[in-house]
């Protein structure tokens, strides 16, 4: 009798967790959509904005001329990241999320465990920016070849976001001409740890400025 009562409740608990796991695969997948609607409305709504900017994300200060490919890598800034091959991130990946999914109310940690293996998984058989990604790359190492065979530097610009490429020569000129007419001194040294050595010293012998127990 016991074993039968153990079969039907294995069933029920099957059963309930197969129309579980189901519910929340059309959900995750209703999700998925509206997030990939949005997403063509805003890169839609960007692409109709008006270019304020006035001023170039990228100048030129060298007599050499760069492909448009080059161009269009440099001018999405220092800031772009790369994607990478899945692979080369999903351990990590995975790891962090299990992370973070422990911290969760123990209710609701299968279901979010759930969720987030279908989405690795997905991580795992998309390859939707590898090409465009690898072109970056590959337009990265032709731009490092030429600053290294050219003797140029990729400097930002001083008054807005722009970026500009100049003559590594003639970038160590304008430093040093900048350090004459504003009477800087070079020090030989970094001072800092110096300084933070003077201000644990002060600090220790002190008792008007900090406790010393909140020192250790």
């Amino acid at each position: 009798m016991l074993g039968r009562c153990n079969g039907v409740w294995q069933l029920i608990y099957n059963s309930t967790e197969t129309k579980l796991n189901h519910i929340l695969d059309t959900l995750y997948h209703r999700l998925n959509k509206k997030l990939d609607r949005l997403t063509q409305q805003s890169q839609t709504t960007y692409n109709n904005k008006e270019n304020t900017v006035t001023q170039p994300r990228l100048m030129n200060l060298t007599c050499l001329s760069f492909q448009k490919d080059i161009i269009n890598t440099l001018t999405l800034g220092p800031n772009y990241a790369i994607g990478k091959l899945p692979k080369q991130y999903i351990n990590e990946l995975i790891v962090d999320t299990e992370s973070a999914i422990r911290q969760l109310d123990p209710k609701i940690q299968s279901s979010i465990q759930y969720l987030a293996a279908m989405k690795i998984k997905q991580i795992l058989t998309s390859n939707v920016c590898n090409t465009l990604h690898k072109r970056l790359q590959y337009n990265i190492n032709e731009v490092k070849d030429i600053l290294h065979k050219s003797n140029l530097t990729i400097v930002r610009a001083d008054k807005n976001k722009a970026m500009a490429i100049i003559q590594t020569d003639d970038l160590e000129q304008k430093i040093n001409t900048f350090i004459q007419e504003n009477h800087i001194t070079p020090l030989k040294k970094d001072p800092t740890e110096t300084f933070q050595k003077q201000i644990q010293q002060a600090l220790e012998t002190c008792n008007l400025l900090i406790e010393r127990d909140r020192l250790k």
